[in-house]
């Protein structure tokens, strides 16, 4: 994480943010949202956090409940009335808002009405992706009113730190942990990746074409099927294994040794940090990528191939030379030092809000 004093000792930490309670906002489900794996790291330290998914229908998730559905223009009145009770009944709430820019109107009036409470934006990414013209223009005027609306805003990605220079670098992590294989799977290369923009499919095709006694096996959501399609058709050793869950990625990576990255380069990766990369990492294998900003970041553990020529290199002397392997430390990319970043950032914050609101007569939260 990057801050600009050293963090809290994480027993510092965790004090100080005693009594307070987590609200995680998203357009996402519970379940396609890689924030529970945080959420869930939270729960494990002690604390009582929710879920809160924005769509037509929203529902809220607790440890421990069924989930609490709403419905309409009712259902929102609803919806601020539940979240501003259980906001009221805690010391301080904490109110993580990961809906981007998709639902910038909702998110406002959340912000208007719960009340006192600690605004996080979540900068998943650089927000604008390959938008162009008003959806452009209406994009980055949320992101900008939101983020200024924040006292807090946490960047997924260092890339990200040069468009919100104010912002707190809280990385990615993985759910998986050390895959102990005894004879992995160093000939074919893995790949987990939704087929659209970020994929360099020519690069894809080209390293096929090269590896003739090797299989690319990917995993992942399709949304251009009919170019897909005809790349799997060209290039019979490209092995399609459909989609995957959070649930099934560590059973998908136990076979294989070495995992390609081929992200193509353009607007929709450059302020990426792929979770992908940490899935890898975490589980012990050897990952090769394209040259994404990210990557450059962490050429410590991660192998560079500017070239689809250069996997192939890359991949051969990773089979012959054990000691060109980079990925030889432990999982140390977990949820769990997240939790403890995220806490660090809030306990700064906190007594900066306390001391505010005496200086001006209001009574702490």
């Amino acid at each position: 994480m990057t801050v600009a004093t050293a963090p809290l000792a994480t027993v510092a930490a965790q004090e100080a943010c005693g009594g307070a309670r987590f609200f995680f906002l998203s357009v996402r489900t519970y379940e396609a949202d890689f924030r529970q794996f945080l959420i869930q790291a939270l729960r494990e330290r002690g604390h009582d956090v929710w879920h809160v998914r924005i769509g037509r229908v929203t529902t809220v998730t607790s440890d421990g409940t069924p989930p609490t559905a709403f419905t309409g223009v009712a259902g929102f009145l609803a919806l601020t009335r539940f979240l501003r009770s259980r906001a009221h009944a805690c010391d301080l709430a904490v109110f993580v808002d990961s809906t981007g820019p998709y639902v910038p109107a909702r998110s406002l009036a959340l912000r208007a009405s719960l009340g006192p409470a600690l605004w996080c934006y979540d900068i998943f990414d650089n927000m604008t992706y390959d938008y162009r013209g008003l959806m452009r223009m209406r994009t980055q005027a949320a992101t900008r009113l939101l983020g200024g609306l924040s006292p807090v805003q946490l960047a997924l990605s260092a890339e990200t730190l040069r468009l919100f220079p104010r912002a707190i670098h809280l990385d990615n992590a993985a759910h998986v942990g050390r895959i102990e294989r005894r004879q992995a799977n160093c000939r074919d290369l893995l790949l987990l990746s939704s087929i659209d923009a970020r994929l360099d499919v020519n690069f894809t095709r080209r390293v096929a074409e090269l590896a003739v006694d090797r299989r690319l096996v990917l995993y992942g959501r399709i949304e251009s099927p009919a170019e897909f399609d005809r790349l799997c058709r060209e290039q019979r050793n490209i092995v399609y294994r459909g989609e995957f869950r959070y649930a099934d990625i560590a059973t998908i990576l136990r076979p294989f040794g070495i995992a390609l990255a081929p992200y193509a380069m353009n607007a929709l990766t450059e302020y990426i940090n792929p979770d992908k990369f940490y899935y890898f990492l975490n589980s012990g294998m050897e990952v090769i990528s394209t040259d994404i900003a990210q990557a450059r970041r962490m050429r410590d553990r991660v192998h560079i191939a500017t070239s689809p020529e250069d996997v192939l290199a890359i991949a051969e002397r990773l089979q012959r030379d054990p000691a060109f392997r980079k990925n030889t430390a432990g999982p140390v990319l977990g949820w769990d030092q997240r939790a403890g970043d995220l806490l660090d950032v809030i306990a700064r914050t906190r007594p900066q809000r306390v001391r505010g609101r005496r200086r001006s007569g209001h009574p702490p939260p």
